[in-house]
């Protein structure tokens, strides 16, 4: 399988042995709704129960090459600006390498939310595994390998290899299948998901595509890499 996105934010060319797995972490606050001048006091404020989880869930990030966790939306339904607002979900974006990491998380991210700071306040967690963390295995180093010597042979920069991405890739779903995967053989892109920043390297499309081909050629011919 040829996967063609790069998240690696420095500059140059790369393929990658894995990616993390993506998985999604949703939080729903529910409260009571009063008038905010009238009667705020007989009111539950889920917005600022909402804003208390995310200051005690700063800490779940572990940065780079770890796991990594951010909220990243916040959502209202219904509500008014005269008026404490009832419900509010929190939506956040977990990365890690394995499901058994994203679910001591999911344990912990009950544990810390288990009493709402708010009494009255309810709080529901949910964590959701999208895309499986992907690791190549020796029929993928092999692919690598190759890829980088058909580069070469392309006149192409050395293709740099890089132990994991943070970004999510389908590849994971390949892998377990038991498919060889090379990661990153598309067009090497830089800024992804930034403010006005995304770009990918036009001038790599006629060496990128040399490069697909070579390695369709080559496996055809020598048959499967396992």
């Amino acid at each position: 399988m040829f996967h063609a996105d790069s998240h690696d934010s420095r500059p140059g060319e790369i393929l990658a042995i894995g990616t993390s797995g993506t998985n999604s972490v949703e939080v729903h606050v529910a409260g009571k709704a009063a008038h905010a001048g009238a009667a705020p006091e007989q009111g539950i404020s889920a917005l600022e129960e909402a804003a208390h989880i995310i200051t005690v869930t700063r800490d779940l990030d572990l940065g780079p090459g770890r796991r990594r966790f951010h909220w990243t939306q916040v959502m209202q339904t219904g509500g008014a600006r005269n008026m404490i607002p009832d419900s509010i979900t929190l939506r956040g974006d977990l990365r890690d390498i394995s499901d058994a990491n994203v679910r001591q998380f999911e344990v912990e991210l009950h544990k810390r939310l288990a009493v709402p700071e708010a009494p009255g306040a309810k709080v529901t967690v949910n964590v959701h595994i999208n895309r499986p963390a992907f690791t190549a295995d020796a029929a993928g180093l092999r692919l690598i390998a190759l890829a980088q010597q058909h580069y070469r042979d392309a006149g192409g920069p050395e293709l740099r290899v890089v132990p994991r991405l943070g970004g999510g890739s389908d590849a994971g779903f390949a892998g377990r299948a038991g498919v060889p995967v090379i990661e990153l053989l598309g067009l090497p892109s830089f800024g992804a998901h930034s403010s006005g920043d995304e770009y990918v390297l036009i001038d790599a499309i006629p060496r990128r595509l040399y490069l697909a081909a070579a390695l369709i050629r080559t496996v055809g011919r020598l048959g499967a890499v396992r």
